[in-house]
């Protein structure tokens, strides 16, 4: 009997330990349909939008921050610096520093929108330099080989995107390997 309340034990300690997150399911569910369905992301984040509590300064930044990814994700230009300044500052002062590549990687993307390349290349270096998540760094070399490649560093550019292509192999992802490939 002890050996099997001892097991179970061990099972839940187990499932909620690779389950748990520090902020709501809804949020963590919506940072999962970023990559997948970013249309999906958008609507769920503006059905909660209304109603959700901004007195919990880490969920409303994780908020904003899954905007601003499903926002990049549909191709919606980000006008300004503003909102990703916000989050850059919050997350490089506090201790979810995992979240810190993505601002990094968001602010380099919105660089790129507003034409500044050289901003742009400065913040995706940041991302790969804190990144661990193998995705997010394909990302970023193909976004490095984008710029390169319209700056006529055609050499460069062939070796970021090799470096992304690469990363999508072993990911096994169809989708981001045709989108190089488009390029």
């Amino acid at each position: 009997m002890t050996n099997k309340i001892k097991i179970l034990l061990l099972a839940t300690l187990f499932y909620t330990s690779c389950n748990s997150s520090k902020y709501p399911k809804s949020l963590v569910e919506i940072d999962s349909l970023c990559y997948s369905n970013p249309q999906l992301a958008l609507t769920k984040l503006e059905q909660i939008g209304n109603n959700f509590d901004t007195t919990q300064t880490a969920y409303w930044m994780y908020y904003n921050l899954l905007k601003l990814k499903a926002q990049e994700k549909t191709c919606t230009p980000h006008p300004n610096l503003g909102k990703i300044n916000l989050l850059k500052s919050y997350y490089e002062r506090n201790d979810d520093k995992k979240l810190l590549p993505e601002i990094y990687y968001l602010t380099g993307t919105t660089y790129l929108d507003l034409h500044d390349s050289p901003q742009a290349l400065e913040y995706f270096h940041k991302t790969l330099n804190e990144c661990k998540d193998i995705r997010l760094k394909g990302l970023t070399y193909a976004q490095m080989g984008y710029i390169l490649l319209y700056q006529g560093n055609f050499s460069s550019a062939i070796d970021f995107y090799k470096k992304s292509y690469h990363i999508d192999l072993i990911r096994n992802d169809i989708k981001d390997k045709y989108m190089i490939l488009e390029t």
